[in-house]
């Protein structure tokens, strides 16, 4: 996997009871030291990994010193590390150590107010390899809980011989406002099968075919503001995190708010893979082209979500105020759900389809393929609208708002659709492809 740009936000919590025996990988306990370290050996951390060890040491010595400690080892390129030591007891004078993988040690001592019972160290433009984070005590400590806090930001994972690149923000003024974007890539091989879990939110989310036999996972942050120096920061407060491997490709999106601005989204997979998982998004359009998706689902509101050359099994989409159209060769179910929009759709079934159409404010113009093999059997309604159907060998049983779509003697034939098509507030018209 090659990663260009990475930007990441995980916090690992690491908690320490001091003032009682630690317990060792095994659960049995570990004596005779006064700093205890990961029972399990340093932790690895490797893009936007969440995870939490909880520490015990021995009790502590009357003269203080060290009375706990961590390793942390990040494969990555870690650009801005945050690290929170917090204590329960105020009389406790604690004082946070860091040393970087190059030897170099930073110490932050206790503060001076007497009612403080937090330590903040902030270690900029360092490099990946082993942490280790200390705590220490100017006198005698009193039994408590010690939990050590680390985030990193912006990290790009590496493979020795690759180069890792932070892309810059860019920006330019749209009238009276200042839009800023950063851009992060992701390429690399995948197998026939790969799942995707991918969050953006408030832009575009286009999946398809990529160019080559690699993937190409590309998310791109932006912000607006009235400002150029806010836009700027703004987009900078948007974490995002990407991850590529053979089999599963991973792209999340996080803000405090989605208050003008987004995380748009890319994701391309060569020729002959087949995508599963799920695509999620928000106030933004959704094209799909030219892939292969089995147990995918889509989903994303207020815009269009459209569907071109794709081969599905089990494929559902959701949006709202948008309509949904294309075409789409499917088999197992194809459920697909929008609100205030109509539906302009081709359905080509492959195999044993279950067919849900759902909207509501909107018409449907449904066109299905009609085959020897192929048979269909749908309930079709809608309200405030009149049902129309145009089909060679099937017929329309039922009233102008209610009734159901049957091929005609269709019941040995090796391909069976059955399902609901439904709205209100429209007409619906089903026809031959």
């Amino acid at each position: 996997m090659k990663v260009l740009a990475l930007a990441s936000l995980a916090t690992l919590l690491l908690a320490g009871c001091l003032g009682v025996q630690p317990e060792d990988a095994s659960g049995g306990s570990v004596a005779g030291s006064s700093a205890f370290a990961v029972p399990t050996g340093p932790t690895v951390v490797t893009g936007a990994d969440r995870m939490a060890e909880r520490l015990t040491t021995p009790r502590l010595s009357p003269n203080g010193g060290e009375v706990a400690a961590w390793e942390l080892t990040y494969e990555a390129v870690v650009l801005d590390l945050e690290a929170t030591l917090t204590w329960l007891n105020a009389t406790n004078r604690f004082s946070l150590e860091v040393t970087t993988p190059s030897g170099a040690t930073e110490t932050t001592a206790a503060p001076a107010d007497l009612n403080a019972r937090t330590v903040e160290a902030d270690i900029k433009d360092l490099s990946g390899g082993t942490y280790r984070f200390a705590v220490r005590s100017g006198g005698v400590a009193i039994p408590d809980k010690v939990t050590l806090e680390v985030r990193y930001k912006r990290v790009a994972e590496a493979i020795a011989g690759e180069t890792i690149t932070d892309l810059p923000v860019q920006t330019k003024r749209e009238g009276a406002h200042w839009i800023a974007t950063i851009a992060y890539s992701a390429t690399g091989a995948v197998g026939e099968s790969a799942e995707a879990d991918v969050r953006g939110a408030n832009g575009v989310v286009a999946i398809g075919k990529a160019a080559d036999a690699q993937a190409v996972l590309n998310m791109v942050a932006w912000a607006r503001a009235d400002s150029e120096e806010d836009a700027i920061e703004r987009v900078r407060g948007i974490d995002v995190s990407l991850r590529l491997a053979s089999d599963r490709i991973e792209g999340h999106g996080s803000a405090e708010s989605w208050n003008n601005r987004g995380v748009h989204v890319g994701l391309y997979v060569p020729a002959g893979t087949t995508l599963t998982g799920a695509v999620d998004s928000s106030n933004g359009p959704v094209e799909v082209k030219d892939v292969t998706l089995e147990s995918f689902k889509v989903s994303s509101s207020n815009g269009p979500m459209e569907f071109h050359g794709v081969v599905a099994r089990d494929l559902t989409g959701d949006t709202s105020n948008g309509p949904i159209s294309g075409e789409v060769r499917a088999a197992g179910t194809l459920h697909l759900d929008t609100s205030n929009g109509p539906f302009e759709l081709t359905v080509r079934p492959t195999d044993d389809l279950q067919l849900v159409l759902d909207t509501s404010n909107g018409p449907v113009d449904l066109q299905l393929e009609e085959r020897r093999d192929v048979a269909y059997d749908l309930d079709v309604g809608t309200s405030n609208g009149r049902i129309k159907v145009e089909m060679e060998e099937a017929s329309y049983q039922g009233d102008k708002t209610d009734g159901r779509v049957r091929t005609n003697n269709g019941a040995g034939r090796d391909v069976q659709v059955t399902g609901t098509v439904d709205t209100s507030n429209g007409p619906v018209t089903i026809r031959s492809a």
